[in-house]
């Protein structure tokens, strides 16, 4: 979260810890916004993720229900309890889905259903706060060089040489291009879109993505 003082041309950036997949930390986060900012909410950012890649016949009901509360439902409430402090300032929503969400891209069944949820709920959401003001888009990028990333492919290095041959722009992303792709949408200059997915990924959906999937 960010607190700026026009007068002084000084930020501060107020930090909480909160898990955002339960109710009691959505409820933690929303208190911190009504004590630091009197409930003033420019832009709403859901970038809560996580992944266990498994085939439907490995992932167990806990996988299901960790990665359902932490990239699903995380956004749709959080959506829910900002409502009313997004109408008062006319802000705006940025949901972070994932290609996945759009096309297979061989992650996992459980997280494809979050990612293609989230890029629902933010066209729904667009057209049913539309009059509002309030904007609401989604980012969805592709493989991207973070920590999950990296813990991901440990055991296969060579999976980012073939995801990168299977890219157009022949490399990965760096998470300051997801990043950029966020920041335009939270700024007036976006100020006329709405219900829109935005793919961060080298062109890979523009071509179709003929990547790998689970072998049966």
């Amino acid at each position: 979260m960010l607190k700026a003082n026009c007068d002084s041309q000084t930020q501060t950036v107020v930090g909480y810890v909160c898990d955002v997949s339960t109710r009691q930390g959505r409820s933690t986060l929303k208190d911190a916004v009504e004590n630091n900012f009197g409930g003033r909410l420019d832009c709403l950012v859901n970038n809560v993720g996580t992944n266990k890649r498994a085939p439907i016949e490995d992932s167990t009901e806990e996988d299901y229900e960790v990665m359902m509360k932490s990239n699903l439902d995380s956004c749709f409430f959080l959506c829910k309890i900002f409502s009313e402090n997004l109408s008062k300032s006319n802000g705006c929503v940025v949901n972070i889905a994932s290609v996945a969400g759009v096309s297979s891209s061989g992650t996992g069944s459980i997280y494809a259903a979050t990612k293609g949820a989230m890029i629902q709920l933010t066209r729904a959401l667009a057209c049913e706060w539309g009059a509002r003001n309030v904007r609401v888009n989604c980012v969805a990028p592709w493989m991207t060089y973070t920590p999950l990333l990296k813990e991901a492919t440990r055991s296969d290095p060579s999976s980012l040489e073939k995801a990168m041959k299977w890219t157009p722009m022949q490399r990965l992303a760096e998470p300051e291009e997801s990043a950029a792709a966020v920041a335009f949408l939270c700024l007036p200059a976006s100020s006329y879109i709405t219900g829109q997915i935005i793919a961060v990924d080298g062109g890979l959906t523009a071509q179709g993505f003929q990547g790998p999937t689970f072998k049966i």
